[in-house]
């Protein structure tokens, strides 16, 4: 029931401020960070400000209902891969996961149920932001090794150009000796005779 590493940070959204209250003291003894709020209209700021591990939202909420509020957390950048979680007395998971919830808890809920659920959840979600950045490191290492590949042809072929312009030299140094030679050898042939 504890969560691992750091605390995991959880926003609640609940507009029943005796249940919210209870529930945040439960999860903070718990070991999580919480931070609450009692509508739907002050969840998104109240997200940004906190940026939260996990969001856990009634959806019968005055304002804005938990359903649009979903919507508007998939919609948001930062919030897009949040895991979110209804804590709701409405029965429509269908309807839920279908607004961007990730599981649906119908009220009431044991605070063992919630808390597997919050861990599961953000452990999935820092497993999948290892590999994204994993997939990053690997990406960013070969785009690297391309360029240390096209550095190293175009030096070959540097060097390629340097040994032919050598071998040019030399079968030039190799044309001169063999007429040489044969001016040498024709100079002996013509002492003889």
């Amino acid at each position: 029931m504890q969560p691992t590493e750091r605390s995991v940070r959880v926003l609640l959204v609940e507009d029943n401020r005796d249940t919210a209250n209870t529930l945040a003291t439960l999860l903070t003894r718990s070991g999580y960070e919480v931070r609450t709020v009692y509508s739907g209209l002050d969840a998104m700021g109240a997200a940004e400000a906190f940026e939260p591990d996990c969001i856990v939202s009634d959806i019968g909420l005055p304002g804005v209902d938990g359903y649009t509020l979903a919507e508007r957390f998939r919609r948001h950048d930062s919030f897009r891969r949040t895991p979110l979680i209804a804590l709701t007395a409405y029965a429509d998971p269908e309807r839920a996961k279908s607004a961007g919830f990730d599981e649906h808890l119908v009220k009431p809920t044991g605070l063992r149920t919630l808390a597997e659920l919050i861990n599961e959840l953000t452990s999935v979600r820092k497993q999948m932001e290892a590999t994204a950045q994993g997939q990053e490191q690997v990406l960013t290492a070969v785009k690297s090794l391309a360029g240390d590949v096209k550095e190293l042809k175009e030096e070959l072929k540097e060097e390629v150009q340097e040994l032919k312009a050598e071998l040019r030299e030399v079968k030039e140094d190799v044309a001169e000796i063999k007429e040489q030679l044969r001016d040498v050898t024709g100079e002996a042939d013509s002492g003889r005779a």
